[in-house]
Formats: C-alpha cells, sequence, structure tokens
C-alpha cells in the first residue's frame, strides 16, 4: 500500500487531532486507521487507538492500552508498559490495573514504584471490599522485599483501613506490624515520618501507636 508523503502525513496527524478536539469519533478513528498504515510500532499503534478512544470516554480504550503493555513487555520494553499503566490509573482507579503495574515494577525491583502502586491498590481494594487482593500481593513482598519496603505496605495497609474501614477487627494489628516494621529500619526518620502522618490523621490511633511502640521497645 502506498505510504503517505511527509507533507499529507503531517496534515493527516493535524485532522486527527481537529477530529478528536470537534469529537466526531468515527472520523478520528478513519484518520487513525490510515496513519497507522506507515507505523510498524504495533504497540505503539495500541495505545494511540486507546488515546483515541479513551478521548471519547470509549471504555474499549482499556483493551488497546492492555494490549498496548503486553507488547511492551514482551520486547523488555518495561518503562513504556510502565507508563501506559500509569497513564490509565489516573483515569480509571481499577484493581487489575494497579497489579499489572506493580507486576511490572516487580520485574524492574523497582521498590519505590511498588510502594506508590501498593498505596493506591490497598486503597482501593479497602474501599471495595477486595482486601484479599490486598494480602495476596502483601506476601509476595515478606518474602522478597527489602525492610523499609515491608514497613511501607504495612503502613499503607493500615492507612487504607483508618480511610475506609476504620472499624475492622484487625487495623491495629496492623498498625502494629507497621511499627514494628518501621523499628527494623536503619534510617529512623522514616518511622518519625510514619508517627507524624498518624498524628495528622487520627488523634485517636496516634495515641494507640505510642503505646504500642513503647510495648515494643520492651
Amino acid at each position: 500500500m502506498k505510504l503517505l508523503s511527509s507533507e499529507s502525513h503531517n496534515i493527516a496527524w493535524f485532522n486527527l487531532a481537529n477530529f478528536i478536539a470537534r469529537r466526531e469519533k468515527e472520523r478520528a478513528l478513519s484518520m487513525y486507521k490510515l496513519l497507522m498504515h506507515s507505523v510498524s510500532d504495533k504497540a505503539f499503534a495500541y495505545q494511540l487507538e486507546g488515546d483515541i478512544l479513551l478521548a471519547f470516554d470509549d471504555m474499549t480504550a482499556l483493551d488497546k492500552y492492555y494490549a498496548a503493555a503486553d507488547l511492551y513487555k514482551q520486547r523488555a520494553s518495561y518503562t513504556k508498559a510502565i507508563a501506559v499503566y500509569e497513564h490509565v490509573a489516573v483515569v480509571y482507579n481499577d484493581i487489575k490495573i494497579l497489579e499489572s503495574l506493580l507486576d511490572v515494577y516487580d520485574i524492574l525491583q523497582d521498590e519505590i514504584g511498588i510502594i506508590h502502586s501498593f498505596s493506591r491498590l490497598a486503597n482501593i481494594a479497602v474501599k471495595t471490599n477486595n482486601f484479599s487482593v490486598v494480602l495476596n500481593r502483601l506476601q509476595i513482598y515478606l518474602i522478597n522485599g527489602s525492610p523499609l519496603l515491608q514497613a511501607e505496605l504495612y503502613g499503607y495497609i493500615f492507612f487504607a483501613l483508618l480511610l475506609y474501614d476504620r472499624q475492622n477487627l484487625h487495623i491495629e494489628t496492623y498498625l502494629s506490624q507497621a511499627l514494628d516494621a518501621y523499628m527494623k529500619v536503619a534510617d529512623e526518620h522514616v518511622l518519625e515520618r510514619f508517627l507524624s502522618k498518624i498524628k495528622v490523621s487520627d488523634q485517636f490511633f496516634y495515641d494507640k501507636a505510642k503505646k504500642l511502640l513503647s510495648s515494643l521497645k520492651d
């Protein structure tokens, strides 16, 4: 098939942007198909199609994003896969997306990425009564994670319960586990930061934390 000339190619991209701006979905998708004849990167093609569909609030965009991320992972382009999942996670609060994102951070052993994604996963899971998802993921990091990682994850589970399920019978247990884990971290400032965050969030549990900390030190 004849490829677009450079000038025609630029005009086509311009028209695509205009069709999206004018909310002309079918014309935008038709222009997208025309443009993709000159694009060999299938992952990029799926990602762009997802962006177009998302612009029209079409939920099938998720399927395109997953397809793009899967292809990026297959060729070990993990940074690009993360970018796709992070982009989607901003728009859709979805457990599956965050689990997929964690899978990639696991491959890279990126503990900062794991902590950030786990905190969001914990909030959504507790809010939607899917706590087992959090526990299953936590078990992985209790085996392989650093002391800081484990402390942070226990801490975010506690805060997720505090925010969405304050009456949970196990909330104090997770608080205690978080404190115990933070005490094993060499940098004492992380424990101080955790306590400060509790103090700002809930005086009752801050007092609980101080008592638990004293008993753990004995």
